[in-house]
């Protein structure tokens, strides 16, 4: 990647559109905020329209069989593809707002240390099984993430981060290129969902991804996870599933999230550590694994199976097979069906 002049990191396929975006949006003289005059309140400024990748990129007309679409915002890159797919990978960038700003010079002296001690730490050999070295790292991740936050609201943690947000969407747009744009099932500002053809193929396509990107910035790293199926929403609402206990959920209304906001009225994403109701959160949960566990049995299980059904389910038919007996029902028509 090149980074020009005025501190912004330029990828080969980064559209024109995106850089005057950034030349606007990071410069101080820009004012994010206009006036409706419908409302009379302070709207935000959108510069750029959703990018349909075809006029983006120059390709072969075989190179995409659909028109993709992007939707680069004042907050990252985001693209779905909706739908039930199997054989995915999910790849995550780590800290990737904190690093681009560290490479781009944007960091004081002592987050840039806070920085390297998180690197440090997570390069030491088992410190996962070090309970004083994960909670120094969280700290530290926090404190990171909202130094990056140039909008920290103080409603919570999670606010829109703009500093360093465009060279971190120009990376992921030059990443996903990598893949190719139609393997892109999901993209969610830090992070993308794939389709893969084959395990072995792709486990040495990652490891000449990672080398390529570190050669470049070497404490860039990243992590994958292989899934059977993903279920795709949208952005920001999917589910990625092995089997009943081995999920990922985001979906809107699957998640703990979307359970705790049904039950108390409240947004996890608004809420202080502090100011969450216990009760209600593992209310929350359970409900979210029972959900997976209904949903991978029902939907799933069926193409596997030395998985099909589940202990709850024989122990069901086991007890009604049971009642009809002590009750003299022993005719085929009568008997459940496993």
């Amino acid at each position: 990647m090149y980074k020009d002049p005025s501190g912004l990191l330029i990828g080969h396929y980064t559209p024109t559109s995106v850089i005057l975006a950034e030349v606007a949006h990071l410069s101080s003289s820009f004012d994010h905020k206009y006036k409706d005059d419908a409302n009379g309140k302070d709207s935000s400024i959108k510069l750029m329209a959703k990018q349909i990748i075809d006029t983006v990129t120059v390709q072969s007309a075989l190179g995409h069989s659909q028109k993709e679409i992007l939707n680069f915002t004042n907050n990252g890159i985001y693209s779905a593809q909706k739908g039930i797919y199997t054989d995915v990978v999910q790849i995550d960038t780590h800290s990737q707002l904190p690093t681009f700003m560290y490479y781009l010079g944007l960091m004081d002296k002592k987050h840039e240390q806070l920085f390297l001690r998180k690197k440090e730490i997570e390069n030491m050999p088992d410190y996962k099984s070090d309970p004083k070295l994960i909670e120094e790292r969280e700290a530290i991740k926090l404190e990171l993430n909202i130094y990056c936050s140039t909008n920290d609201t103080g409603e919570g943690r999670y606010v829109n981060r703009l500093a360093a947000m465009y060279s971190g969407m120009n990376f992921i747009f030059d990443s996903m290129h990598y893949w190719g744009l139609s393997n892109v099932l999901n993209c969610v500002n830090d992070g993308y969902i794939l389709q893969i053809k084959d395990d072995g193929d792709f486990n040495k396509q990652y490891q000449d991804f990672k080398q390529q990107w570190q050669s470049e910035f070497p404490l860039l790293t990243f992590s994958k996870k292989h899934w059977k199926y993903a279920i795709i929403n949208g952005t920001q609402d999917y589910i990625l599933i092995n089997n009943s206990n081995d999920y990922k959920c985001r979906s809107s209304q699957l998640s703990t999230k979307a359970f705790y906001h049904q039950a108390t009225g409240k947004s996890l994403d608004k809420l202080k550590q502090s100011e969450i109701d216990n009760d209600a959160f593992k209310y929350a949960q359970e409900k979210e694994k029972v959900a997976m566990m209904t949903l991978y049995n029902n939907l799933f299980s069926s193409m596997e199976p030395s998985l099909y059904g589940s202990y709850g389910k024989l122990e069901n038919l086991n007890e009604t097979k049971e009642i009809l007996d002590k009750a003299g029902v022993t005719e085929a028509n009568f008997l459940p069906v496993k």
